[in-house]
């Protein structure tokens, strides 16, 4: 019995694995550059905010722009997983017809897709930390604690992603309200700014906050 569970499960992996992948194909058949344009923009949209914050608002703080690098990144994975999962149902509709997989599968491809997504961020990442590093021989150290972080976020959201994919199946306007949820609590989340540096308030709703933990 235990067995056939494992076959099973090393079966639904690889269905994972290739709808992850599948799916990047996809969506990026026709671009010379594909995922790396996620990476080109996250680059731009970091640079420009730590112009801003560190040299118009005087944010001066020793590895800020390490902080607002991961932070951005972190967050906009932790929003296209979720997003995701909102209308994944609807995007493999003809998968879930056909095939009798369980239905948490396609939702974990979703959440499998976006660390795949993720990992393109890597090359960035590694800049970030040799141009921030006084000891470049922690820089790897620091590259598996952010890869095992980026594993840990990616299975915490599962269920989540689990639940909101079932209830935007019976909801039809819970997806746009989760969208209009997240662009708010990017404000309350600590990606651009520190939480020791913020008031009491702030640091009470940033303990509060369960998307603290995931960035």
């Amino acid at each position: 019995m235990i067995k056939n569970k494992l076959i099973r499960l090393k079966v639904y992996s690889r269905f994972i694995h290739e709808l992850g992948f599948a799916d990047i194909l996809a969506k990026y058949r026709l671009s010379p550059m594909g995922p790396f344009w996620l990476v080109a923009a996250n680059a731009i949209i970091i640079v420009g905010l730590y112009i801003v914050y560190s040299r118009i608002l005087k944010v001066q703080t020793d590895n800020y722009f390490v902080f607002l690098s991961l932070g951005i990144i972190s967050w906009n994975t932790i929003v296209a997983t979720i997003n995701d999962s909102c209308d994944v149902f609807i995007r493999f509709k003809e998968f879930t017809l056909n095939f009798k997989s369980p239905l948490w599968v396609y939702v974990i491809s979703g959440v499998y897709l976006q660390f795949i997504l993720w990992l393109h961020n890597l090359p960035f990442i590694i800049l970030v930390f040799l141009i921030n590093s006084h000891n470049y021989l922690l820089v790897p150290l620091q590259i598996l604690f952010s890869i095992l972080g980026s594993i840990v976020g990616s299975l915490i959201l599962v269920p989540v992603c689990v639940l909101l994919s079932g209830y935007c199946i019976r909801f039809k306007d819970l997806a746009q309200a989760v969208t209009i949820l997240l662009q708010c609590l990017l404000f309350v989340t600590p990606v651009l700014w520190i939480p020791q540096e913020g008031s009491k308030v702030l640091n009470l709703i940033c303990f509060l906050n369960p998307f603290s933990i995931s960035c």
